[in-house]
């Protein structure tokens, strides 16, 4: 299956701050990074008819809804009923159905094949009378709390169904991280977050290194070249990190281009910064983890002498990994190659 171009994403949930909601903003910020074009359409507060033109125009379709009595929600039934008995629809959906895959996303207070099972089968029959080719379903339990539908469990769940059914590659999500209560989100899509962010950063790094401070424009910018250069570079891949749905920071890896530096490093974590508010929620070592269980080879990042805190953080960090490394001592800064395996 070919990558996709566009994803449709229904929610039949009433609560907009719910689990069944949650996982789709969590789908759509994984969409974001893997630069697929979305929209989410809310099936409670939008004309059915509308909802109905509008999904021909998409590749996948993705309906996302809560399991009450073993079945969907009055507003998917809906729209499975109105579609099921759209003649228009079938003839068009008919003529396209090797390209529109659609699936299900379900939360539910029960075992998850227990729960999703009914609605599965009934769904998966729906798709075929109507032109779509089914691909099949993510299923996660609601067991009280509220924090299960952002823990790294579940969002690697919905990583591996987005992918699954709009034909993302491994090598496209290499650089994807999500863990405990955070994940990434794409910085080229929210530019002014980044570039602020980035301004805090540099201004709280110039009291490690007086050549920063002296960076800063008359506007109060800190090396604003530097920034184009993130959203610029393919091998940059600029991120604004979210924990719980807040902007809690920044990172940055690079990717090299192996083919034409062969003496770089496999990759580089070439900046890193929390909101003071979220530093003591481990969003750092989760990130680094994480990046280090998907990528492997020659990790390369630096660290500046005089913040003591950061080079505490990358000792302890790389020494608890397990992983050989090298320190490189500069003239203000501490370069560690760490061996990835």
């Amino acid at each position: 299956m070919n990558k996709c171009k566009n994803v449709c994403i229904l929610l039949g949930s009433q609560d907009l701050e719910g689990n069944t909601a949650a996982m789709c903003k969590n789908a759509a910020a994984f969409l974001e990074n893997m630069k697929i074009k979305y929209k989410i359409y809310d099936l409670y507060n939008e004309e059915m008819d509308y909802v109905l033109f509008e999904i021909v125009r998409y590749d996948v379709v993705i309906i996302a809804t809560p399991i009450h009595s073993f079945y969907c929600s009055d507003a998917v039934k809906e729209f499975m009923d109105i579609v099921f008995e759209d003649e228009r629809f079938l003839s068009d959906a008919e003529e396209d159905s090797a390209q529109v895959k659609c699936g299900i996303m379900v939360s539910h207070g029960y075992d998850e094949a227990y729960a999703a099972e009914p609605f599965e089968t009934g769904f998966s029959r729906w798709c075929e009378h109507v032109g779509l080719d089914y691909y099949g379903s993510l299923s996660i339990r609601d067991t009280g709390d509220k924090e299960v539908f952002s823990r790294a469990d579940s969002l690697k769940k919905i990583e591996m169904f987005v992918s699954g059914i709009c034909g993302i590659s491994d090598e496209k999500t290499e650089w994807y991280i999500s863990g405990e209560n955070f994940y990434l989100t794409d910085a080229c899509e929210n530019k002014k977050t980044f570039d602020r962010l980035f301004n805090l950063y540099m201004y709280e790094l110039s009291a490690y290194a007086e050549w920063m401070g002296e960076c800063m424009t008359d506007d109060a910018v800190f090396i604003p070249d530097k920034l184009s250069e993130y959203y610029e570079m393919e091998e940059k891949k600029p991120f604004i990190i979210k924990y719980k749905g807040r902007t809690a920071g920044l990172v940055v890896f690079l990717f090299p281009d192996r083919k034409k530096e062969h003496d770089e490093a496999d990759f580089y974590i070439e900046e890193i910064f929390i909101l003071r508010a979220y530093r003591k929620k481990h969003i750092a070592a989760g990130i680094i983890r994480e990046l280090w269980k998907k990528n492997h080879g020659i990790c390369a990042v630096c660290a500046l002498k005089k913040n003591e805190v950061s080079v505490k953080f990358w000792d302890k960090i790389i020494e608890n990994s397990g992983y050989e490394y090298t320190v490189e001592e500069e003239e203000d800064i501490f370069f560690y190659r760490i061996n990835v395996k």
